[in-house]
């Protein structure tokens, strides 16, 4: 291996090497203070997609069920994440039966039954996505459930509710599994 010497005696011998030394040592040291800030933008940038598919994922995830079109406009309407972390804020307080409380109860229902719809309704997807999963978001635990797994070709589920709000008195959804792999859909909603 043949070492390279700076002396004064070989800086004599050409001025071009000695100049491009001097340059990649000063372009090195610029390299240098800067790269902490472009890498953290680079950084900053490569993110960015990422949290706007977190937000585009809270938008069309089980929220979807709950949030009212005003609000879903408002939503894709803001442009900075710290507009969207604010109306998530505001979201879940304008639902929250003790506003200005230390918990939201709406808001831990409403994540309690994600969890139980995925835990029981998943069928090949999140349980939440499923017509019984959607139901029991919004309406939460049916009074009474029948299950009739096989008194006819198809399984089938009747889910009874004493009273939903504006839905009335005695609701009842009938939830068939056409292809047996327990994926039930709603045959009659009781809104039609």
């Amino acid at each position: 291996m043949k070492r390279i010497q700076l002396c004064p005696k070989c800086l004599k011998v050409s001025g071009t090497p000695v100049l491009a030394v001097v340059i990649l040592i000063a372009t090195t040291a610029v390299a240098m203070a800067i790269l902490p800030q472009t890498q953290s933008a680079f950084n900053a940038s490569r993110l960015l997609p990422r949290a706007i598919d977190l937000y585009k994922n809270w938008l069309e995830g089980p929220v979807s069920y709950i949030i009212n079109p005003r609000e879903s406009v408002a939503f894709e309407s803001l442009t900075s994440n710290a507009e969207r972390e604010m109306f998530l804020r505001q979201f879940w307080e304008r639902r929250n039966p003790s506003p200005g409380g230390r918990t939201n109860a709406f808001k831990e229902e409403f994540f309690r039954r994600v969890d139980y719809a995925d835990a029981h309704f998943a069928a090949g997807y999140p349980g939440w996505k499923s017509d019984r999963g959607h139901m029991y978001i919004l309406y939460g635990p049916p009074d009474e459930i029948q299950y009739h797994p096989t008194s006819t070709p198809y399984h089938f589920s009747v889910w009874k509710y004493q009273h939903l709000g504006k839905l009335g008195n005695d609701v009842v959804f009938v939830f068939v599994d056409l292809t047996g792999n327990g994926d039930y859909r709603i045959a009659s909603p009781p809104w039609k």
